[in-house]
Parts: C-alpha cells; sequence; structure tokens
C-alpha cells in the first residue's frame, strides 16, 4: 500500500514490538521513512529503545523533560528536540502535557497538513488508551486522545499497536479508526469489514505452545462490619438512584456511586479518601456552595469532561498524588452540583460509611488475612508474585501492611506506578526478570498504568487481582505480564477474591456482587480459551448489575456468537486461500504436462559437446 495505515491487535505476548519494528526497518531501507516517533506508556519507553537497537540496529532518543534540558543547555534554548533527532521514543503522558504539546505546535504547519508531511512514520502502542472513553452514543476526548489526534495528520505513515483495541464500545472504537486513517473510517460510523481487514491484523495466542492458565478464586469470610458497610452503601446507591431525574442527574449519580463502588472493592484507604471527596462535595452543595446552575445541555458536557479527566488521570498514575486529588475533587464538584441534594436518611449513611472508612484503614482487614496466608505459602519456597491493584491508594495501603509484618526486609517487595521514573523502572524490571538466586524481590505491587507491555514473566507465574476491574480489557492486560511467550512454567496461576460461599450469595449483597465479578472472570476466561479471544467487553451488565439495576445472571451469548462467527469467517477465508493456491498448483501442472518436450538424443548430443564431459 502506498501509506502503511497498520493496526497490530495481536493477542498478548506475540511480539508486536518486533512486528513493528520489521515495518520501521522496511520502511527506512525503501526510504519511505527517515523520521519516526514512537509514542507508547511511559513504562515501555526504555524497552522499546532497547528492542530498536538490540534487535534492529536502529538508535532512538528517548525523549522526556530531562533530554529536553540537556538539549537547550547543551544547544541553546530555541532548539526543538521534534526536529533535532530523526527518531525519537516518548510517553504518552509526556506528551499530553501542555509544554511538550507546545513544542510540537511550533514545528507542525499552520492549517491543514500538507505534504510533504511534517514526520514519516508514527508509532503507537497500547493505543487503546489512547481512544476516547465512553459508553452508550457518545465517546469523550481524553488528553491523550486531543494528543494523538492532532499529532497524527502531520504522519505520513500509522502504526497502532494494541492486544484489545475494543473497549466495547462501538464510538470508541470508530473514534480510534478515525485516528488511523480518517479515509476509510469515521467516528460513530460503523467500519466496513473489508475495510477493516485491509488495515487490521489480528492474531491470538491460542495455541498449545503458551502455558495453561488457570483461574483460582481466593475465598474470603468477610465480617459483619464489612457485610452492613456494602449493604449501607447499596442503600445509599438505591436512594440516590431513584431519586435522579433526567440524564444530567442520572450521569452524575452513576459516576459519584461507580467510583465510590469500585474503591470500597479495593480496599478501606481508597473508599475512605473517595467518600470524603463525595461526602465534601455534596454537603458544600447543600450549603450553596455549588457554582450557578448551567443549562443541562451544557452542564452534561461539563460533567463528562470531568469524568473523562479522572479516567486519564487515574490512567495515567504519573504524578504526584495531589494531582489525582485534585482532579477527583473537581469531577465529584462537577458531579455535585447537578445530584439531587441529600436526604437525612442518605446524609446519615454517608456519616456511618465515613466513620467506619477512618477506623477500618488503621485494623486488620478480611481480605488482606487470607492473602498473607496464602502469600506465606507462595514465598516458603522462593517463588515470586504480582499484586495488580487499580489505585495508587490501595497499593500505598498495602505495601504499608506487607512491611509493617516484616515482609520488607532485604528489599523484598519492588512497586511499580506511574510515579516510578524511567530509569528505576527498569532497574526494578531487570531485577524482577533475573533468577531468584540472583534478586531478592519476591514481591512486586503493580498499578494498571504501569503494567502495559512490560515483560515479567521469566521467573513467575503467579498473578494476583487484587481487585476485579470491571472492564475485562484490563484483566487480558494483566495477566499478559506473564502469560505470553518466554513463560517457562507450565501453568500460570490467576487469583482474585471471592467471598466465602460466593456460589450462593444472594444478587445484591457483598458476596452476591464479588461472585458476579468471579462470574465475569470466568466467562471471558472461557470466551479466550474457546475461541481465542476475550470477545467483546461486558463492562455495561458489570456496570448495571454494580448499580442495583440487574438481577440476571451475566450474559455473554452475544460475544460468543460475535467472536464463533469472526472464527468461521476465518476458517472460510484460509480454506478459500488454501483453493485458490490448489487451482494455481494444478493449472501449472497442467500447463507443464502440455509442454513439449526436448527429445533425449538432442540432450546427450548438447551434451556430450560440451568441453570435458562425460555420459
Amino acid at each position: 500500500m502506498p501509506r502503511a495505515n497498520l493496526l497490530i491487535a495481536d493477542d498478548v505476548g506475540l511480539g508486536k514490538t518486533i512486528e513493528a519494528g520489521l515495518v520501521i526497518q522496511e520502511l527506512i531501507l525503501r526510504y519511505r521513512a527517515r523520521t519516526v516517533l514512537v509514542v507508547c506508556p511511559a513504562s515501555l519507553c526504555i524497552q522499546w529503545r532497547e528492542q530498536m537497537q538490540d534487535k534492529f540496529g536502529l538508535e532512538f532518543r528517548v525523549l522526556d523533560t530531562e533530554l529536553v534540558r540537556t538539549l537547550r543547555r547543551e544547544r541553546g534554548v530555541r532548539v526543538n528536540p521534534f526536529t533535532h533527532y530523526p527518531r525519537l521514543i516518548m510517553s504518552v503522558d509526556w506528551l499530553k502535557r501542555d509544554r511538550p504539546m507546545r513544542l510540537l505546535r511550533d514545528v507542525l504547519p499552520k492549517g491543514t497538513p500538507g505534504l510533504p508531511r511534517a514526520f514519516d512514520l508514527l508509532v503507537v502502542d497500547e493505543v487503546h488508551s489512547c481512544a476516547p472513553t465512553g459508553r452508550g452514543r457518545y465517546a469523550t476526548d481524553s488528553l491523550r486522545t486531543k494528543a494523538i489526534r492532532e499529532l497524527a495528520p502531520h504522519c505520513e505513515h500509522r502504526l497502532f499497536l494494541s492486544a484489545t483495541p475494543h473497549n466495547g464500545y462501538q464510538e470508541s472504537f470508530t473514534a480510534l479508526l478515525e485516528l488511523l486513517d480518517d479515509q476509510r473510517f469515521a467516528r460513530g460510523v460503523p467500519p466496513d469489514a473489508a475495510q477493516l481487514r485491509r488495515v487490521m491484523v489480528r492474531r491470538f495466542a491460542g495455541r498449545p505452545r503458551f502455558p495453561r492458565r488457570v483461574v483460582v478464586p481466593l475465598e474470603v469470610g468477610y465480617s459483619v462490619e464489612e457485610r452492613q458497610i456494602h449493604a449501607d452503601l447499596q442503600a445509599y446507591a438505591r436512594s440516590r438512584t431513584e431519586r435522579a431525574a433526567g440524564d444530567r442527574e442520572r450521569i452524575a449519580v452513576e459516576f459519584a456511586l461507580t467510583t465510590l463502588k469500585k474503591r470500597l472493592f479495593s480496599s478501606p484507604a481508597a473508599f475512605a479518601r473517595t467518600l470524603a471527596v463525595h461526602r465534601a462535595s455534596v454537603q458544600d452543595r447543600a450549603a450553596g456552595g455549588h457554582r450557578p446552575a448551567r443549562r443541562p445541555a451544557a452542564h452534561v458536557a461539563v460533567l463528562r469532561d470531568a469524568v473523562a479527566a479522572l479516567d486519564d488521570a487515574l490512567d495515567t498514575d504519573e504524578d504526584d498524588p495531589t494531582s489525582y486529588e485534585a482532579t477527583a475533587r473537581r469531577a465529584f464538584e462537577a458531579a455535585a452540583s447537578a445530584e439531587p441534594a441529600l436526604t437525612s436518611e442518605e446524609s446519615a449513611l454517608l456519616t456511618t460509611m465515613a466513620s467506619w472508612a477512618e477506623r477500618a484503614q488503621y485494623r486488620d482487614d478480611s481480605k488482606l488475612a487470607i492473602f498473607l496466608d496464602w502469600l506465606d505459602d507462595v514465598l516458603r519456597d522462593g517463588s515470586r508474585v504480582i499484586v495488580f491493584t487499580e489505585y495508587r491508594d490501595t497499593q500505598r495501603w498495602l505495601h504499608e501492611q506487607l512491611v509493617s509484618r516484616g515482609y520488607g526486609r532485604g528489599d523484598q517487595i519492588a512497586v511499580l506506578n506511574g510515579g516510578v521514573d524511567l530509569d528505576e523502572r527498569d532497574r526494578i524490571k531487570k531485577l524482577f526478570q533475573a533468577p531468584p538466586d540472583q534478586s531478592p524481590i519476591r514481591i512486586l505491587l503493580a498499578t494498571d498504568a504501569a503494567s502495559e507491555g512490560i515483560d515479567l514473566q521469566n521467573h513467575c507465574h503467579r498473578l494476583v487481582h487484587w481487585e476485579i476491574p470491571w472492564n475485562p480489557n484490563r484483566l487480558e492486560q494483566r495477566n499478559g505480564r506473564v502469560d505470553r511467550h518466554g513463560q517457562r512454567a507450565p501453568e500460570v496461576l490467576i487469583h482474585h477474591f471471592v467471598g466465602a460461599g460466593y456460589e450462593d450469595a444472594t444478587p445484591g449483597s457483598l458476596d452476591g456482587d464479588l461472585q458476579f465479578l468471579a462470574q465475569a472472570v470466568r466467562k471471558v476466561e472461557q470466551i479466550r480459551t474457546d475461541l481465542g479471544s476475550v470477545g467483546p467487553v461486558i463492562a455495561d451488565q458489570v456496570t448495571d448489575a454494580m448499580l442495583d439495576r440487574r438481577s440476571q445472571p451475566l450474559d455473554t451469548s452475544a460475544a460468543e456468537a460475535t467472536v464463533a462467527k469472526r472464527a468461521m469467517l476465518k476458517v472460510e477465508r484460509d480454506l478459500a486461500a488454501d483453493l485458490e493456491r490448489l487451482l494455481a498448483v494444478l493449472q501449472e501442472s497442467r500447463a507443464e504436462m502440455g509442454r513439449p518436450r526436448t527429445p533425449w538424443s538432442g540432450w546427450c548430443a548438447r551434451v556430450c559437446a560440451w568441453p570435458g564431459s562425460r555420459v
């Protein structure tokens, strides 16, 4: 194709970075590309640089604030790194900031992108993190989305990489395809299957060469008080939802309740912090401290932008915690100004939950107790384990709990999150990948922001989801850190927490909610095992169940049918290709049989005429 616009969507662990390197190298060798920009999560910058150098002999510079300072100190304050180096790697969360975007805009032509383009090739790794967030009929651009949307038109070739390109929302997926090729795809318009096949490469890790993945739930006997707090939150959610009128109030209420419930399932510390922000916002509204009312449509847009900014801050997890706090406060304030006023019963429930959360941060936790018993057995033989959580608050709380119990002796625990700088991140990764007798690290606490694309499979085959993400795409990204090419163990063990006796739990209870999430894990795993894909996500059903809007079991029939249909279409395409190849062989054979033969006598005469020949 004259312009290489490709989405490589192979499953986790199949070497998308190497495939991208082959494309980059080929374009350079054909003189079709000289300047290359690689945009990826911060955790992958060093890995990209090393892979390009070691596998392809291509030198890339990691563009960050330190490189900009060094360049200006050595070459002058007016030098622009985007024009100074032909091949650059940068974090998407560094690029989206104001100062880097100003540097980029300085080298981009004004108005409509012209020819030749400012850059030859743009590579975006883990591009799903740059897709607009959204559900239903709308998708909201995050800062990541806006940065890529501004850069992409100025690049001649575009190469996007992701194991989970579809987040379950058609609007979001089509917006991502539009970033890749706006001539073939348009936001909000379902993609044509033939056009999609031209730009998307998709293979799955469903072959026996990969180790068997085993999902093992850890049962927790929650205390009466923990169950009561969950019941209080359910009652609060039910009351707020029933009184929400119109899109504006419904969106605001669902955002607040969804965030609170996710945090409650994570840890007392995360719940306490979020509940304090929510409580302060709604009480400030009751006291008359909210902003002047806007028109409903304008308010919905403001609220969606605030929620998208919070999602972006959570995904980034890069700056200091006060940045996330400020973003969360703005989102909850925007929600509070649209929510209905608190009733006396709702205010009492908030007070009760806040009192419990404040106490629970510093007391023994039922889930933690089960985890510590399990961890002792794992560490006894020197094994390693990765613990994933969505939230820095939970990661910090878990680290403190482990260290206070003596697990942190001799650098036994390592922490990975968006706030860890690239050099330290690379050091931790190398130590964790080193043989156990050469490195003391046994426990790695990681957030989702630090997980994408990083290889951790050399000497670890156990992974714990501290909380089950409501979007199964995150599950697959986490699991892919150890369940990938190069895993030496025959089995990869994936653990998550459920309530004791969860199979018979009542829907809407603490155990019932955890049972529903556990069912989501099993269903997604079954689809992946049977069909080689996690299929479309089931986040809508999970959200409905957690907000007490769904009493039916999880239904993945549509996802299974869709993926099964795609699998059948692939079989048909493969058969058609094989038939075409065999027909070509048959025609060639027929032509060969009909071709006149050279008589043996003439052949022998010519051979004997050669100097020095003997027959």
